[in-house]
């Protein structure tokens, strides 16, 4: 697979293309570590300090992984910084607590008196961990650090979009000498995704992403009666009460509706606000979105890069065009750009019916509907 940057269309990098044969091998390997190696059987204490050792070298590493990940999706580095660099440590760091206090071994030993039940906490056994390329790094590990402090082993499909800051994670586990199998990695797309899904050594799915893939996933992991946890995308609202301290409120939708120029599933991509107050909200967001930087990511000031790719600049200027054919106002969306790369203008949408598809389904991009 060729990774192509979103801001002048170069070569970044290049990874392998993970076929089936990649995922049997890797949830072989997960199952054997599993099934006859050490880390389900280490006390919940041990498995924190690998945890911890783990978290030590990926913060040594942050800075080069968040510039991979600027590299890969045009990620503004001032955003970059803490989700590649900073949040995966903390996840490592905070799972590794709770492991420590809820030891196994004492948890057995205070529910052994007559008249009480056993509580059993056991690793479940192979994690395949599905993760998108809007956040890779943070994504990952807030599968990987549940699962490992649970004692399981797991097999990590990384998005086909981010498949070179995830070698740092797996440089990383080499460099602390993380015991064999533990932690698997197979990049590549979908197809990847699909035969890791359905093998049949999988006893636990973890995914993030769209909602068509996540019906996809859960209908076969359905089937085989695995467990199986999704989070999809969404389309969040913030309600503009009339009481509203709107100084507050905008300064708030800053970060809350542009983060990540618009890629990230939590974003408040809807406005509702009161007939009292729409066309102060209404300019206000203009306003917004037209003093928001937009620019190189590798710039401390640039607030919104690049979309991520061709196809998720389409997506995203086709829905733009078909609410505008539909009749809504397109307002902002006139902020100067970059002669090169996906870019996008912060754009609002007034006048959409509640039931369009702008009003409805999840952009992922710095488009936010006013209703």
């Amino acid at each position: 697979m060729v990774v192509e940057s979103p801001v002048d269309y170069s070569e970044v990098g290049r990874a392998p293309d993970g076929s089936a044969e990649d995922v049997d091998r890797a949830v072989r390997a997960a199952r054997e570590a599993f099934d006859h190696g050490p880390w389900p059987q280490l006390s919940s204490a041990e498995r924190a300090d690998w945890m911890d050792r783990l978290a030590d070298e990926l913060e040594r590493r942050g800075a080069e992984t968040s510039a991979l990940i600027t590299a890969e999706i045009g990620q503004p580095v001032a955003l970059s910084r803490p989700w590649g660099g900073i949040r995966p440590v903390s996840h490592l760091r905070y799972y590794a607590k709770v492991a420590r206090e809820t030891d196994v071994e004492e948890v057995r030993a205070n529910v052994s008196r007559p008249g009480t039940s056993i509580v059993r906490r056991e690793p479940l056994g192979v994690a395949a961990l599905i993760v998108p390329w809007n956040h890779p790094q943070a994504s990952t590990t807030l599968k990987l650090a549940p699962a490992l402090a649970a004692g399981c082993t797991v097999v990590i499909k990384p998005a086909a979009e981010t498949p070179l800051d995830i070698f740092n994670l797996a440089d990383a586990s080499l460099a602390i000498g993380m015991p064999p199998g533990v932690i698997n990695i197979v990049p590549g797309g979908r197809e990847t995704g699909q035969a890791l899904v359905a093998h049949p050594g999988v006893d636990k799915v973890a995914f993030t992403g769209s909602s068509e893939a996540g019906r996809q996933i859960a209908s076969v992991a359905g089937r085989r009666l695995v467990p199986v946890t999704l989070e999809l995308g969404g389309k969040s609202a913030a309600i503009v009460l009339e009481s509203a301290d709107l100084d507050a409120t905008f300064q708030s939708l800053r970060n809350a509706a542009f983060d990540n120029t618009g890629q990230t599933c939590a974003l408040m991509a809807r406005v509702l606000a009161p007939h009292s107050l729409y066309d102060t909200v209404r300019d206000r967001l203009v306003d917004l979105a037209r003093d928001l930087r937009v620019g190189d990511p590798l710039d401390e000031s640039t607030e919104l890069g690049p979309l991520v790719s061709r196809r998720i600049y389409d997506r995203v200027t086709g829905m733009v065009e078909a609410a505008r054919t539909a009749g809504a106002t397109i307002l902002a969306g006139d902020t100067t750009l970059p002669d090169e790369g996906y870019y996008v203008a912060p754009t609002i949408v007034t006048g959409a019916a509640l039931d369009s598809q702008i009003a409805q389904e999840e952009v992922f991009g710095p488009v936010i509907t006013l209703l």
